[in-house]
């Protein structure tokens, strides 16, 4: 049950949020709740002092002359020129998600630690991008083990299907890119790969940038497609 002061600070928080969004828009709360448009609304500020000024009265703390921070909502701010010389405020919701330290605790299979995140990190978690980091050293791993499940499964198994095939010590990874897709991508393929997850086409597809064109070949034959197909096959990839 949510308490009284739980209440109070989320409808603060709320208001607080409202006013900043209406103040970027160009418009400001008086005391007495009256919105009304504020000087900048129209050309912006004049300085980078006069902006940075605005920032702390909004709570942000001075990083350096352009950048500005927020500790407290999670938020960098950048000031940015705008029209006529003027200086407009972009803010920006920092990531409470690690990936590194994501990265580092599945392979010390830490089964658990998914439960211990913030709820904004569960929402930042996005298993298929996690997986095109780990598929830089575990590319036959996941082929086997996660890649047919992934669509199916919350975001909280799957994490504990990456800490199964952890290395058990850490290691370095980099982003495993999915290869672009072809316009001249064929049903061919999308077949292809439904057969061999035993998937829906529609499922398939969102498969396909997420598998290279070697792992896809390798299907073919798995899947006795004949020469004709797989030479098909390579012409598209």
């Amino acid at each position: 049950m949510t308490t009284l002061q739980e209440a109070f600070e989320k409808s603060h928080e709320a208001a607080e949020n409202i006013k900043k969004d209406l103040y970027l828009d160009g418009f400001a709360i008086n005391a007495s709740g009256e919105i009304s448009k504020h000087k900048h609304a129209a050309g912006g500020f004049n300085s980078i002092d006069e902006a940075g000024i605005h920032l702390i009265e909004m709570g942000f703390k001075r990083v350096s002359d352009k950048k500005y921070q927020h500790d407290e909502n999670k938020e960098a701010a950048t000031i940015t020129k705008g029209a006529k010389g003027s200086f407009k405020i972009k803010i920006k919701k920092e990531k409470e998600l690690d990936i590194f330290n994501m990265l580092k605790q599945s392979d010390m299979q830490n089964f658990d630690y998914f439960n211990t995140l913030s709820e904004g990190a569960q929402k930042e978690f996005e298993p298929w991008v996690f997986q095109r980091w780990l598929a830089s050293r575990k590319l036959q791993f996941i082929d086997q083990f996660t890649n047919p499940v992934m669509k199916v499964v919350p975001k909280s198994i799957a994490w504990r299907l990456f800490c199964a095939i952890g290395l058990e010590k850490t290691v370095q990874y980099k982003f495993d890119a999915p290869p672009k897709k072809t316009k001249k991508e064929s049903n061919l393929i999308v077949e292809l790969i439904a057969k061999h997850y035993n998937v829906s086409k529609k499922v398939a597809r969102t498969y396909t940038p997420l598998l290279t064109n070697d792992q896809i070949i390798e299907m073919a034959y798995y899947e006795d497609y004949d020469d004709s197909e797989i030479a098909e096959i390579k012409k598209v990839l």
